[in-house]
C-alpha cells in the first residue's frame, strides 16, 4: 500500500533541503550569488525536465485505461478482463488521472517550460493552477480504494496488460506517481526560493513563495483526503460534508455518565464543516502500510452543542460534544486530548465553526438583519 504524504511548510518530511527561510540573502560576493543562480537554473531544469517524464508516466497509464475500454466487452480478448472488474471497478482503478493527465499534457507542461527563461514566472504559474490541483486531491481520496483493487490482480491481469505494451514499471508504481509528484513539486519550488533568496533577487522571491505556499497545501490535503478515503461504513458522501478541519486521535466515551471512572477509548476523529465523524482505528501505519478507520458515530455542525470546560476534568482535557437532533437523543461524546493545548485546538476550531453554522441559519432565517448587523460590525 502507499504510505501518505507529509509536507510541512519547513519542508520536513518533504525530502526537501530543510527550513527555506533560515539563511540570510547574499552570503559572500558575485562569485557566491552566481553559484546560487547557476544551481536555481539546475533546479528549474529539473523541474520542467521530471514534468516531461511525468506527463508520459501518466500517459502509460492511460494506455492502460484505453486498452481496458477497448477490450472489456470482447468475448475473445487477448487479455480477458476479470468478470469481477466489469461491475464499474475498473473505472475506480484511475479515479480522474485521465482529466489530470490531459491538463499537464496540453497546459501546464507547456507553461513549466516557459518559466525556464523566467523562473519568476513559477509563482503566477502554481498560483493560478491552484484550483486545478484540486484533481489530485480528489485522486488521493480514490487511492485507497484503487490500491485495493488493483493489489488482487498485479501479478496475472495487470502483469499480462504490461508486458503487452512493453512498459518497465508496474502499474502500482505508475498510480503513485501524482502522489509523488507533489512532493517532487514542493522540494524542487523550495530549493529554487533558497537559491533565489541568497541571490538576492527580491521580487522574484515573493512570486515563488505563492508557488511555494500552494505546493505546501495541497499535498496536506491529498495526504488528509488519502486518510479520509480509508474510512469503510459511513453510508453519507463524503465529499458533501466540506472541508476537512481537523483529524487527529482522541480518547473518546460515548458513555459520559461513568464519571469519574470512564471507559475512554482512542479514536480517530475527523472535523469537517458540517460533520464530526468518530471512527475506530484498525491497524497502524509503518513504511508499507496505513491503517483504516471503522466509522462509529457522526454528529452533525448545526444540530450539535459543545461543552467546552468540564467540572471534573482537573487535567484540562476534555470537553463534551451533544447532539441536538431529535432523531439522535442521547448521543454525546466526551473527549480528551493529549494536553490542555491540543483540547484548545479542537474546540477552538469547534466554536469557530459552530458560530458559522450559526451565522448561516441567521442569514436564512433573517437576511436583512443579519446583513445589516454584519455591516455595523464592519464599520465599527
Amino acid at each position: 500500500k502507499v504510505e501518505g504524504m507529509a509536507v510541512s511548510e519547513s519542508g520536513e518530511g518533504s525530502g526537501g533541503p530543510g527550513p527555506v527561510l533560515t539563511t540570510s540573502a547574499g552570503g559572500g560576493g558575485g562569485d557566491s550569488v552566481s553559484k546560487h543562480l547557476d544551481q536555481r537554473q539546475w533546479r528549474v531544469r529539473e523541474l520542467i525536465d521530471s514534468e516531461n517524464d511525468y506527463v508520459a508516466d501518466l500517459g502509460q497509464c492511460c494506455q492502460y485505461i484505453h486498452f481496458m475500454k477497448s477490450s472489456k466487452d470482447e468475448e475473445s480478448a487477448e487479455i480477458a478482463m476479470p468478470e469481477d472488474l466489469k461491475q464499474g471497478k475498473d473505472r475506480m482503478i484511475f479515479g480522474n488521472l485521465e482529466m489530470i493527465y490531459e491538463w499537464h499534457r496540453d497546459y501546464f507542461s507547456k507553461k513549466l517550460a516557459q518559466c525556464l527563461t523566467s523562473p519568476s514566472d513559477l509563482g503566477t504559474l502554481f498560483k493560478k493552477s491552484e484550483r486545478k490541483f484540486q484533481m489530485y486531491v480528489v485522486y488521493c481520496q480514490n487511492k485507497p480504494k484503487s490500491e485495493h483493487i488493483v493489489s488482487e490482480y498485479i501479478d496475472t491481469y495487470f502483469e499480462e496488460i504490461r508486458l503487452k505494451h512493453g512498459f518497465k514499471l508496474r502499474l502500482t508504481d505508475l498510480l503513485i506517481k501524482p502522489i509523488q509528484r507533489l512532493t517532487k513539486y514542493h522540494m524542487l519550488l523550495e530549493a529554487i526560493l533558497k537559491h533565489s533568496q541568497r541571490a538576492n533577487l527580491t521580487e522574484e522571491v515573493k512570486n515563488l513563495e505563492m508557488a511555494f505556499q500552494v505546493m505546501t497545501v495541497v499535498p496536506n490535503q491529498a495526504n488528509d483526503m488519502m486518510d479520509i478515503g480509508r474510512l469503510q461504513g459511513f453510508e453519507g458522501k463524503i465529499v458533501a460534508q466540506g472541508k476537512l478541519l481537523m483529524r487527529g486521535p482522541l480518547l473518546c466515551t460515548d458513555e459520559p455518565n461513568q464519571a469519574p471512572n470512564f471507559k475512554m477509548k482512542e479514536m480517530t476523529v475527523f472535523l469537517f464543516e458540517q460533520i464530526i465523524i468518530f471512527a475506530e482505528t484498525v491497524g497502524k501505519k509503518t513504511q508499507f502500510t496505513s491503517p483504516v478507520y471503522t466509522y462509529v458515530a457522526h454528529i452533525q455542525v448545526n444540530k450539535m452543542h459543545m461543552d467546552e470546560r468540564l467540572d471534573f476534568d482537573g487535567e484540562s482535557r476534555m470537553f463534551r460534544l451533544k447532539s441536538t437532533d431529535p432523531s439522535r437523543p442521547g448521543l454525546v461524546y466526551l473527549c480528551q486530548a493529549e494536553d490542555t493545548a491540543g483540547r484548545d485546538r479542537w474546540t477552538g476550531c469547534l466554536r469557530r465553526q459552530l458560530q458559522t453554522q450559526m451565522d448561516f441559519l441567521r442569514a436564512l432565517q433573517a437576511p436583512i438583519a443579519y446583513h445589516n448587523r454584519m455591516s455595523q460590525q464592519q464599520t465599527t
